[in-house]
């Protein structure tokens, strides 16, 4: 597996799971030119790769190198709905991935992360942190 295929199988799980779990969410994707809703919750997701070191050693490319990185989903609501909602649905984001492992890539926690922003007073935010690694091998 590659970074490539490690964010094709990330956005196919979570645009999958989310959108069966709440259909009137739309997802927006980090670096997409799309304009973002003010008078609905949505969720923006991005992923960032992190640290990468040799799992194994096997010899001439056959060495298991691991790739770590999280996902980073970030929760917009409509503050007049207050956090209960805004906490549900950061809830169902972190669940999606909680555990999950598929081929080479496995995710260990997800869960929320730091305190609530509020946004110009009508919005506020959750962001949900997703570990995850996959292996490449070379």
């Amino acid at each position: 597996m590659n970074a490539t295929q490690a964010a094709a199988a990330i956005r196919t799980k979570f645009d999958t799971d989310w959108t069966a779990a709440n259909p009137t969410v739309p997802v927006y994707w980090e670096n997409e030119n799309n304009e973002l809703p003010s008078d609905q919750p949505f969720v923006h997701v991005s992923i960032r790769y992190g640290a990468a070191r040799i799992a194994t050693i096997g010899g001439d490319g056959n060495n298991v190198h691991r790739q770590s990185g999280e996902v980073i989903i970030r929760v917009f609501e409509i503050s007049s709905y207050g956090m209960e909602r805004a906490r549900d649905y950061a809830d169902d984001a972190a669940t999606i991935f909680r555990g999950y492992r598929s081929g080479d890539l496995h995710f260990y926690t997800a869960a929320l992360a730091g305190s609530p922003d509020e946004l110009d007073g009508n919005v506020i935010s959750l962001t949900v942190l997703a570990s995850f690694f996959f292996d490449l091998i070379g």
